[in-house]
């Protein structure tokens, strides 16, 4: 007799008889018709149960998205590419022998942890909307966008994607964020957060992407200060990255972060102001209740506020 496989889920082998992948609906498949598939679109089909993928062991791409799954195990598919398997119900996600994923989406579910230390995504990885409280990415050294937005997160190591062009983790509880190693960073959001510390001195600022309208940088709903800036990068982040659109009033940009320079008047030091620069980095005379930049004579810059 033929191999079989298991399919309880009538929605699950429903969707795979309307591929052509079965005939009758009877909980079971012929494993030799499932074998050899790579591609499997199965989304908005009602499925609940994926009992059976683990028979698709020729999986490149899976599509399983806007489903109500609650578990899915992928360990017996070790050539999948492409994971979307957004907006079901995922409490639990087994990755274990999937080496290698082009891109990975698993938004809107309800994972509370993802652990991507044996699993490398190369390009895109989206796990916003989730529950998530830890997120290991160490295996994922090639990433080059991440969404991890709308998640409980209050710690976030990225420093080994050296290759990231794109990070958005607005909406959680991080509290200390360094991006000095992701010098190819061109978008950054994380607004929403808890940040006190928040550290992009990886010197290549100027390359932060502009829509047209602004540029892709976010961080001013976060209880921050100070801003650590590459001094090659402290000039141009004054000029560009210092409206309202993307600080609070209480931010500015610094090469070093050890006391905040906001709220002070002068106070007396061993350099010399060179000039005073408003927002647009044009050079203006001294004035209360403005965002001012003090550029003094040893390179260093201060964003002051007097308020009256």
């Amino acid at each position: 007799m033929a191999q079989q496989t298991y399919v309880p889920d009538d929605s699950f082998e429903t969707a795979l008889i309307n591929l052509g992948y079965d005939t009758i609906l009877d909980d079971y498949v012929l494993t030799s018709n499932i074998t050899n598939v790579s591609n499997l679109d199965i989304s908005f089909s009602g499925i609940a149960d994926l009992t059976g993928i683990e028979d698709f062991v020729s999986l490149t791409t899976l599509n399983c998205n806007n489903n109500i799954i609650s578990y899915l195990d992928l360990s017996s598919s070790p050539n999948l590419g492409n994971l979307i398997c957004s907006d079901n119900q995922l409490t639990s996600l087994v990755l274990a022998n999937n080496l290698s994923i082009f891109q990975f989406r698993c938004e809107n579910n309800n994972l509370s942890t993802l652990d991507l230390s044996t699993v490398s995504v190369t390009f895109d990885l989206d796990c916003s909307f989730n529950q998530l409280t830890s997120l290991d990415l160490s295996g994922c050294y090639n990433l080059i966008t991440l969404n991890c937005s709308n998640n409980l997160l209050d710690s976030l190591d990225v420093s080994m994607l050296t290759s990231l062009f794109g990070l958005f983790c607005s909406e959680n509880n991080i509290k200390e964020l360094d991006v000095s190693n992701n010098i190819f960073l061109i978008g950054l959001y994380c607004d929403k957060n808890q940040l006190h510390t928040l550290d992009i001195s990886h010197g290549n600022l100027q390359n932060v992407s502009h829509d047209g309208w602004s540029y892709m940088f976010d961080v001013r709903t976060n209880p921050l200060n100070c801003i650590k800036v590459a001094a090659t990068d402290l000039n141009w982040a004054n000029v560009n990255l210092s409206s309202s659109v993307y600080l609070n009033n209480s931010m500015y940009f610094s090469e070093s972060c050890i006391s905040s320079p906001v709220n002070i008047e002068n106070q007396e030091t061993n350099k010399n102001l060179v000039k005073i620069t408003n927002v647009l980095g044009r050079e203006t005379p001294y004035s209360k209740n403005t965002p001012l930049f003090y550029i003094f004579d040893d390179g260093t810059v201060e964003k002051r506020i007097v308020i009256e």
